[in-house]
């Protein structure tokens, strides 16, 4: 089972980084980045049902 604390830590990394995608600041290519770089960061495994998919 993954780490309760690593998904809160992913979730709202990501709520962040689609906010600044919704506004324009980072666009789709750079979102997807920086999704896989969370997974990583978090140890988000690819087939959590917590992860982001775009």
């Amino acid at each position: 089972m993954e780490n309760y604390q690593n998904i809160i830590m992913y979730k709202l990394a990501m709520h962040m980084a689609e906010d600044m995608k919704n506004r324009g600041i980072i666009t789709e290519e750079e979102y997807v980045t920086i999704e896989q770089k969370m997974c990583e960061k978090f140890s988000i495994k690819s087939t959590s049902i917590y992860r982001n998919m775009t």
